[in-house]
């Protein structure tokens, strides 16, 4: 059973309340970057940096998101604000952006398979992608 099945499954049993603007979300493993002739690049030999932590420094994080808090109050409006981030969206935040559980449940977080479960906010969001479709369209281009 997939992350996302898992997840879906454990919040319709249990209904959390995610608070304010906060994300539930699972990290998407990125294709490899490959040269012209099909070999594996090294992440560092693209962006010159070395990785920190199992994530390279200047590297986007690409996030599904698998549930959504209910937005936040705002003082002036006196009003809720709803999120624009919806579950399913797909999201891209800086790696120091997102809070990884090295375990949830029965999930266990392996950096190298690309699986995990974490948490960010939306205004740590930085681009947004509808759907699935959206996103790979999106990675064509590179």
């Amino acid at each position: 059973m997939k992350i996302e099945e898992k997840m879906r499954n454990a919040l319709e049993a249990t209904s959390p309340t995610l608070v304010g603007d906060v994300l539930l979300v699972s990290r998407i493993k990125l294709p490899e970057p490959k040269s012209e002739g099909g070999l594996v690049l090294a992440s560092s030999s693209i962006t010159g940096h070395k990785q920190l932590t199992g994530f390279d420094a200047n590297k986007p994080i690409f996030l599904k998101v698998l549930a959504v808090g209910k937005g936040f109050y705002d003082d002036v409006s006196g009003k809720d604000v709803p999120l624009d981030v919806k579950v399913g969206n797909i999201i891209e935040v800086g790696a120091n952006s997102v809070v990884f559980f090295s375990s949830f449940g029965n999930i266990v977080d392996n950096a190298e398979s690309g699986t995990g479960v974490g948490i960010t906010r939306e205004a740590e969001v930085r681009i947004k992608f509808s759907s699935q479709e959206e996103f790979e369209k999106f990675l064509g281009f590179f």
